[in-house]
């Protein structure tokens, strides 16, 4: 049958719907803009008589002051740049406006010309126009977009989109970067340097492949023109994209399969050679060489003639003639070699067709002259033959090669009768024909109606000859597909022809449906199925065919199935839908949507067709739209939603079984400063290392949820007040282990709230409530603890909310103060230094504790602006010291683990100092033992650049914590400053005496300073000097004073034990 040319088919099946609407006149036209054709409604709307102008150019249509802005238009189309201009044609009423445009005529991915599209301008009929137009580019497969240069937004994307990609338009308008998102790694190289041609301003056609929404890696088309304005500056970009993942597949198998007919080809034992129709050799394989003597080089564009024996060249020239008229051949010549010996060789020759002509000829030499042969590459001959091979013994028959198989439509005919594979019309006479080679005669090649597995006629052209098969006589020959040649010489009758015809659109729609098609007969069993199955799954067509089409329904759908079959043998031609899961691997079900019509009185289908949906993304899609609304994005935990809802399922069956369960409320500790500091990137990965940790201790005794940023609640059902407080400290525990975030260890903790159903609410909103203030109890109480909520948590808890809010105003109010206590030497009592300690005077509440606000502070964040005050005021006051005429003296300044993981701190000292004009070398930063060994990395690197500014650090509360040796020198430690705890039990307890002597002996081996804090007795005083510390502080010599007091002090020179 003729292929439709491209024109028709774009015609026909692109623009069919505009061109019903009767509004848009189309030409096509050529790269010159010369006119080929145009559509009735261009002749309609033009108001004369266009045949005169076919094959001459565009513009000469138009009246004259449009010709050249015609022209220009078509050129600037060509160059690639879009317009839409309004023209003027002259008709017998006049002049007519029309507004004109061009686009790409383009099919199976090859241009074949220009579309010119005019459309009358009429105020009422362009928004049909544009309505059509849109309806039009929305139902297509492709992805239409156009995006502005400038703003880099898109200004139009079509709903082909979600095709290509699984997104929607909305999804692609809110991220305009999504498109790059989804690209496959391998293919950005390619992406980009398309990239860079746009912004040369040049058009590009780029194939690559993406990630679509549902998993699948796919290949697109993707092309994109810039539209540049008159001075040639890029505007917009426009493109199409287009899914041609089958067309990729398609290109793959079709590579695979010339790859596996070259392999067949080379490496074939037999001569393998081809043929053009003058008998000149163009291609041949090595074994042709080995047969002839001479090299494939010499042989490629000679004749076949030289190489016959004279006896021979006669016989071998009328063999190929005959070929050359459509018959294969299989005869037996004299050839002679290159050294001048002679061969005996056994030939077949098949004729090559393409498109209904013999373009040459295929042969297979093989070579008799050679006694021994082998059975099995006689066999490979068979096999590999371009033609249908048989024997046929007793009626039935017993061999048959793949090419045979593939005619037929079976994937085995041994044991079938010969008979059954023949139309009823011609079985008699083929019958009479077997018979009588059978005894002997030489039957003439025969032509006759045959079916194929699937009960398609078509015809054949049969060749036998009696021969002895496992002793006994049998007939073997060749089978030819003769059915296209039948066509060309109009042979068929025209009932043929249109059965024909009608089955061969019927099997061409199924072949190239996206969708499984199956045909069955009266009783369910499948006659047919599509190609596309093997496109899916790893089965061949003939895994199906014969088998029951229930076989391969789920069984919990099989009762619904058969239902449905029942309905459609009762409805003739009336298509029926319905929904079912079938198996389309050995592995896994698919949700299909069926629709089936009954066709078994068409003697053309011959059975019932069914149509199989593939739905099972959109199935999957409904299930990931509730996972996605019940669970957190970023983690995957359920969400704070999932959360209400299962709290209240809990508090049902708890009230009814008369049960407990338990709510533990936590958040991350000091989590705001490492979100700010590190950036959120590194909160995130903090986030999901945390919920993985939580999940693998939580998840088989109840669920873990995250109710949004670092707070997180695990429910533990039937618990008791044991099981509760083994998770809590489980939880606790899990924290311990260091969390890696951008190649650095960092330890964190958390305060766990528990709140336990009945006893401490009864409705989800007072569980949630309660276990949020045993959380904060657990903060003010130091943080890395569980508190189990109890009545009296409430009434500390509003005090603290309140805190935490006024604690945002106190800087601003001016309610914060430094307060000093003197460092004194205890051999002379002159105050050699100084601590700075903050204090906080609440208008309410009066003066705050630290342990109280300190820890607000650094939960909120705030405790860093409050401590680069701090430091501020301090080196302000020491400024005003040394300018009345006070001794220079060293100040400490505490700093706490969120100060030193600050990325900006060193600057921030930096900006400090010169504000200020203060001289580092009189600063001492102290620091806590756990802040060294908790962030190492960290404080090792800041503690080295504030050493090199000049700056004096000292190890706080020494003994509480590691006292580690190595970290005292490894990180240049200037003092130690020996922790309070132990200086009140001395002289008394016995331990701390010890433990003190060994810290004073352990600093000044190491070469550090050593002060005493805590001092309170003339007692501990006298311990410590007789142990050899030099500095003490304490409210032996004096409490925390306000600078104004302790200026004063300061004047004095010393400060005396106050006894």
């Amino acid at each position: 049958m003729k292929e439709k040319s491209p024109t028709t088919h774009n015609l026909k099946d692109i623009f069919e719907s505009l061109l019903e609407n009767n509004v848009i006149s189309l030409f096509l036209l050529n790269d010159n803009g010369i006119i080929q054709n145009y559509n009735e409604n261009a002749s309609l709307q033009v108001g004369f008589d266009l045949s005169k102008y076919k094959s001459k150019s565009f513009h000469l249509l138009f009246d004259q002051d449009s010709q050249d802005k015609v022209k220009k238009q078509f050129n600037n189309f060509l160059k690639g740049r879009f317009e839409r201009n309004i023209v003027e044609l002259d008709d017998s009423e006049g002049k007519t406006q029309f507004q004109l445009s061009f686009s790409i005529a383009e099919f199976n991915g090859e241009k074949y010309g220009v579309y010119g599209l005019l459309s009358q301008v009429d105020e009422e009929e362009m928004p049909t126009y544009n309505h059509i137009v849109n309806d039009v580019i929305n139902e297509l497969d492709v992805s239409i977009w156009a995006a502005d240069y400038r703003t880099k937004k898109y200004l139009h994307v079509s709903h082909g989109s979600e095709k290509v990609y699984g997104y929607t338009s909305e999804q692609f308008y809110n991220d305009p970067l999504l498109w790059a998102k989804v690209i496959y790694p391998e293919d950005l190289p390619k992406v980009d340097q398309g990239q860079k041609q746009l912004r040369l301003g040049k058009a590009i056609d780029n194939e690559y492949r993406i990630y679509h929404a549902n998993g699948e890696i796919r290949w697109i088309s993707d092309k994109v023109i810039p539209k540049l304005d008159t001075n040639g500056n890029i505007m917009q970009y426009m493109g199409i994209i287009k899914d041609i993942t089958h067309q990729k597949n398609a290109e793959q198998r079709l590579a695979e399969s010339e790859q596996k007919f070259r392999s067949l080809y080379e490496y074939n034992p037999f001569s393998v050679y081809t043929l053009d129709t003058n008998g000149n050799f163009i291609d041949g394989n090595k074994a042709s060489e080995t047969m002839v003597g001479y090299r494939k080089e010499d042989l490629i564009g000679q004749s076949f003639l030289p190489l016959m024996a004279e006896n021979s060249k006669k016989k071998a020239l009328h063999y190929f003639q005959e070929v050359l008229k459509g018959e294969a051949q299989n005869y037996v010549v004299d050839a002679v070699h290159k050294n001048g010996s002679h061969i005996k060789l056994n030939i077949t020759n098949i004729p090559v067709i393409v498109n209904g002509k013999i373009i040459g000829v295929h042969g297979i030499a093989k070579d008799l002259s050679t006694l021994q042969e082998s059975e099995e590459k006689y066999r490979n001959l068979v096999e590999q033959s371009l033609v249908g091979v048989y024997i046929i013994q007793d009626g039935k028959f017993v061999f048959s090669n793949q090419t045979l198989l593939e005619i037929f439509g079976y994937k085995s005919v041994i044991g079938k009768t010969a008979i059954e594979v023949i139309h009823e019309d011609d079985r008699n006479r083929i019958a009479e024909n077997m018979q009588r080679r059978l005894d002997g005669e030489i039957v003439p090649s025969t032509e006759a109606k045959a079916l194929k597995a699937d009960g398609t006629v078509f015809h054949i052209e049969l060749l036998g000859t009696k021969t002895t098969y496992n002793g006994k006589p049998a007939v073997t020959g060749m089978v030819l597909d003769v059915t296209q040649r039948k066509v060309m010489e109009g042979t068929l009758t025209e009932r043929e022809q249109q059965l024909l015809a009608k089955e061969e659109r019927f099997k061409s729609l199924i072949q190239y449906s996206a969708d499984i098609v199956k045909v069955l007969d009266g009783n369910g069993v499948i006659t047919y199925i599509g190609p596309t199955v093997e496109n899916l799954t790893e089965k061949s067509v003939y895994d199906y065919i014969g088998k029951s089409h229930f076989d391969f329904v789920h069984k919990d759908d099989v009762n619904v199935a058969k239902q449905n079959f029942q309905r459609v043998l009762k409805s003739v031609n009336i298509p029926i839908k319905f929904e079912i899961r079938v198996m389309l691997t050995s592995k896994r079900y698919y949700h299909c949507e069926v629709t089936a019509v009954n066709r078994l009185k068409d003697p053309s289908v011959n059975g019932i067709v069914y149509n199989f949906k593939d739905i099972t993304e959109q199935k999957y899609a409904q299930q990931k739209i509730h996972h996605l609304a019940y669970h957190d994005d970023l983690t995957g935990l359920p969400n704070r939603r999932y959360l209400l809802e299962n709290l209240k399922e809990y508090i049902s069956e708890a009230c009814e079984d008369c049960k407990q369960f338990s709510i533990l409320f936590f958040d991350i500790d000091g989590f705001k400063f490492i979100n700010d500091s590190l950036g959120h990137f590194s909160g995130d990965e903090l986030l999901i290392q945390v919920s993985e940790r939580l999940l693998e201790a939580i998840s088989p005794y109840g669920f873990v949820a995250r109710n949004g940023g670092d707070e997180f609640t695990v429910v533990i059902k039937n618990s008791t007040q044991e099981s509760t407080e083994h998770f809590a400290k489980t939880i606790l525990e899990l924290f311990k282990k260091p969390f890696n975030l951008n190649n650095y260890d960092f330890i964190v903790t958390v305060s766990i709230g528990v709140a336990v159903y009945p006893k401490a609410g009864e409705s989800v909103q007072t569980l949630l409530k309660n276990a949020d203030i045993a959380m904060y109890q657990a903060k003010e109480d130091g943080k890395n603890q569980y508190k189990i909520y109890t009545a009296s948590m409430e009434q500390m808890a509003m005090k603290t909310f309140t805190l935490r809010n006024d604690l945002r105003k106190a800087l601003q109010n001016e309610e914060f103060s430094i307060h000093y206590q003197p460092r004194i030497d205890v051999n002379s009592n002159d105050i050699i230094g100084a601590e700075a300690l903050l204090r906080w005077k609440h208008p309410e509440f009066g003066f705050i504790s630290p342990t109280e606000f300190i820890p607000l502070a650094e939960e909120t964040g705030l405790i860093i602006p409050i401590s680069n005050w701090v430091l501020e005021e301090v080196c302000n006051h020491h400024r005003q010291w040394i300018q009345s005429g006070m001794n220079k003296i060293k100040v400490s300044v505490n700093f706490s683990a969120l100060q030193f993981l600050q990325k900006d701190l060193l600057q921030t000292i930096i900006n400090i100092f010169t504000r200020t004009k203060m001289d580092p070398n009189l600063i001492e930063i102290e620091i806590t033992e756990s802040v060294v060994m908790e962030h190492k990395d960290t404080v090792l690197a800041t503690i080295e650049k504030m050493k090199a500014m000049g700056i004096q650090i000292a190890i706080d509360d020494f003994g509480t914590g590691y006292s580690s040796i190595s970290y005292l020198k490894k990180f240049k430690i200037d003092t130690l400053k020996i922790d309070r705890s132990f200086i009140k039990a001395i002289p008394s307890d016995v331990d701390s005496v010890e433990l003190t002597n060994a810290t004073i002996q352990l600093a000044q081996s190491l070469g550090l300073a050593i002060v005493g804090e805590g001092v309170e007795t003339l007692e501990q005083l006298i311990t410590l000097k007789d142990s050899g510390c030099q500095e003490v502080q304490g409210f032996l010599f004096s409490k925390p004073v306000p600078e104004k007091d302790f200026k004063i002090m300061l004047n004095n020179k010393v400060c005396l034990p106050q006894t």
